[in-house]
């Protein structure tokens, strides 16, 4: 039988070598590092070791990692161990080893209060360790006192008793702490959720202060949901970005198929943590963040607690009913920002009804409602939009009956205003129909009046033009309707510069005149050559068509023409 010695020698050696890379990497000493927030306590908490086989029967390869560092080690040329050997001679003297290896550096800044060291090796050699591959905890209780000791410190001073937003690193150590099963042998969910609710609070001093806030608390948050909470009940999890570090989540036991009465007594506070995280993601992240929203909900209500369903019906709770339910004589509105949908009920068609529905979404967005959202109207009237080729929907429907009524234009307006955020859109449409919240209002107004043009800059500033496309064709709309005039020549030009450049508008008779050649030639000569071949296409479909068109212009178009061609073969 090979002898244990050598091989837990290359990995000690291995670890040693791996620790001293991170080391050099570090911006500064573990101990300045550490120093940046009360809450901290170490850099690392995680160690693994991976064996892995070779194409060579007779080689195996040793990875140690921490962190992102990785570090493949040794090819082993002696036979490799059998399953009886590695479990019932390497595995107890690797943990001895690893253990007395660690217990050299206890109170070293660079690591935590606790190191989690997990062992990855082929199945051919047996079950792994449970769970999770962990070959051991290493656990410094005294640091762990005086840490929890601080936490209640920063607790009653920063945060029960505080006056000012917290730091986001605070907010960050504060909330892994408090959810972690390493340092509370029970964990206070109550008390977590409590802490953030507080935190919230502190921190509405500064919009901008309370979204970094909320930010950092989230991706804390969900890293629990995530890789502690859920694997406890669910097989299945939706990751993150990214992958795990050492290992794949598996659960620690089984409670059956979505048992709903099955976990523990304690873990209720804990069930009612996950669905409050669910209700900030839908009410404040992006949209491509709702399925991870809604899915903590179900699986909230698959573990018993009813009002995560009540959630999804009624809503958060979190804005207050003033501003998510209205009935009037004219119309009926309910927001849901759970489910992100506005239900609207004309009773009397008019402009009054139009009005008050225009106002209740402005006032409930600017309350914190989630900008992306659909309607979901019920009306008699079925206007049509002045722009062709939005897709359909009951949100685009809304707003094309809306947009009848002149008196509106100033209601329409501020509700863009509040309505516009990169990132988000009108969930009832997709794809190249995709439109950010607000556009509906943006492209009528206008078209009707040239004063709402500084309105459609700051939407085409905005607008996710990667992935959302509706505005080209908004373009070609106002370009045959407006035409290129001193007013909207460099919003126009600068819009186009943001559509997809496949996109054929076909209007090629708008310029037609020297008065439109010339505003945009004037905006043409700043453009990368990026930029002017998408000019060209969009207008003319290509430049050989442009080429064409000049070859048969009068003059001055004639001379405006090949100024352009001109300007496309020097960029």
């Amino acid at each position: 039988m090979n002898q244990p010695t050598a091989f837990v020698a290359t990995i000690i050696t291995a670890l040693n070598q791996l620790v001293t890379h991170k080391r050099g990497e570090l911006n500064g000493t573990p101990e300045s590092i550490v120093s940046r927030s009360p809450l901290q306590d170490g850099m690392f908490d995680e160690l693994g070791i991976n064996i892995e086989n070779t194409v060579d029967a007779n080689k195996m390869r040793i990875t140690v990692q921490l962190s992102s560092q990785e570090y493949s080690v040794v090819e082993l040329v002696e036979p490799r161990w059998t399953a009886e050997q590695l479990q019932q001679v390497l595995i107890p003297a690797l943990r001895q080893a690893v253990y007395e290896w660690l217990d050299t550096q206890k109170g070293d800044a660079f690591w935590a209060h606790s190191v989690v060291v997990q062992l990855l090796y082929p199945a051919q050699f047996g079950p792994a360790l449970e769970p999770h591959g962990i070959l051991l905890q290493y656990v410094d209780e005294a640091r762990q006192i005086a840490l929890r000791q601080r936490i209640d410190e920063y607790l009653n001073s920063n945060v029960w008793e505080g006056k000012h937003p917290p730091k986001d690193l605070d907010v960050m150590f504060l909330l892994q702490h408090l959810l972690s099963p390493q340092l509370y042998a029970v964990i206070d969910a109550a008390q977590a959720e409590r802490a953030c609710k507080t935190i919230l609070e502190l921190s509405k001093v500064s919009p901008k202060r309370l979204i970094q806030v909320r930010n950092t608390m989230l991706t804390t948050l969900k890293h629990w949901a995530n890789k502690v909470f859920l694997p406890r009940y669910f097989d299945t999890v939706e990751p993150l970005y990214g992958s795990s570090m050492f290992f794949s989540v598996v659960p620690d036991h089984d409670i059956g198929v979505r048992n709903k009465v099955a976990f523990a007594v304690e873990d209720q506070a804990a069930v009612e943590l996950l669905a409050f995280i669910a209700v900030l993601i839908l009410q404040y992240e992006p949209n491509y963040s709702r399925d991870t929203g809604m899915a903590y909900l179900q699986n909230a209500g698959e573990l018993g607690y009813q009002r995560a369903y009540d959630l999804l019906k009624t809503g958060s709770g979190l804005i207050d009913a003033a501003y998510t339910t209205l009935r009037t004589d004219d119309v009926e509105c309910i927001a849901n920002d759970v489910q992100a949908q506005v239900k609207i009920k004309i009773l009397r068609e008019g402009a009054a009804a139009y009005a008050t529905a225009l106002n209740f979404l402005s006032n409930v967005l600017e309350q914190g409602f989630p900008h992306s959202y659909k309607i979901l109207l019920s009306s008699k009237a079925k206007a049509t939009f002045p722009v062709p080729k939005l897709g359909k929907g009951k949100t685009l429907q809304f707003f094309a009956n809306a947009v009848q009524y002149p008196e509106l234009y100033a209601e329409l307006e501020r509700y863009a205003t509040t309505a516009m955020q990169e990132y988000e859109w009108y969930t009832d449409q997709e794809n190249e129909y995709c439109a950010m919240p607000g556009s509906y209002a943006v492209f009528a107004l206008a078209l009707a009046d040239e004063r709402y043009l500084p309105l459609l800059q700051r939407y085409l500033h905005q607008v996710d033009d990667e992935h959302q496309m509706v505005h080209q064709q908004f373009l070609k709309i106002l370009l045959e309707q407006r035409g290129m005039t001193a007013a909207n020549s460099a919003i126009v030009v600068d819009g186009i510069g943001r559509v997809n450049g496949d996109f054929k508008a076909k209007v090629a008779p708008v310029f037609e005149s020297a008065e439109a050649l010339l505003l945009l030639l004037e905006q043409s000569r700043t453009l990368d050559n990026y930029a002017l071949q998408t000019l060209v296409y969009f207008i003319w479909g290509s430049e050989a068509a442009l080429r064409k068109v000049h070859k048969l212009a009068p003059e001055p178009q004639k001379a405006l023409l090949g100024e352009l061609l001109e300007l496309c073969g020097k960029a």
